[in-house]
């Protein structure tokens, strides 16, 4: 019998990463989570075999429709798609979604393993020097996880992933060189 895991993101590269990942091995039941489950992506994702699901990292409710019976939970956040709010309202926007999916995944009895992609914070790291909105807020929501959601923490592995070399493809500095 194969174990459920609801992958957050399963569209993107990390997300769809970690779906592929888990479609082509034996005993995994791979639901992937999109706001759209008409999209290309989401489309030939569902072709390879996945569950695709409609749901919203900004709708809690959604969240606990998608995450039921999940085994596994993969979270992942988009600080860039929210840049455009500035880079403090960037990460204060992911750090509510990425809470607001940890805090659904907390309700469901399922649930045996939740994975957050996460990163520690440069503020820490540099003692002050050098904050970096998209690592920074990412670690406060570490630290609600182990301090308001003591349970899911137990469950939870903190995953820290570095720069994505296909990241290069996208940043206009960068592409001259690609």
């Amino acid at each position: 019998m194969s174990r459920t895991i609801a992958v957050i993101g399963a569209t993107g590269q990390q997300g769809g990463a970690v779906a592929r990942a888990c479609l082509e091995a034996d005993g995994w039941h791979v639901r992937g989570l999109t706001r759209n489950v008409n999209g290309k992506s989401a489309q030939a994702l569902a072709a390879e075999g996945a569950e695709m699901v409609e749901a919203d990292v900004d709708d809690h409710g959604s969240l606990i429709k998608a995450f039921q019976g999940a085994y596994a939970v993969f979270s992942v956040t988009n600080f860039w798609e929210h840049l455009a709010l500035g880079a403090d309202a960037a990460g204060e926007k992911e750090a509510t979604q990425a809470f607001n999916i940890a805090l659904a995944a907390s309700k469901i009895p399922t649930l045996q393993h939740y994975v957050f992609s996460t990163l520690p914070s440069a503020t820490e790291l540099t003692k002050g020097q050098r904050p970096v909105p998209h690592m920074d807020h990412k670690a406060r929501v570490d630290d609600r996880i182990r301090n308001e959601l003591p349970e899911l923490a137990r469950k939870t592995t903190f995953v820290w992933l570095g720069w994505y070399a296909a990241n290069m493809a996208f940043f206009p500095l960068i592409r001259p060189f690609v």
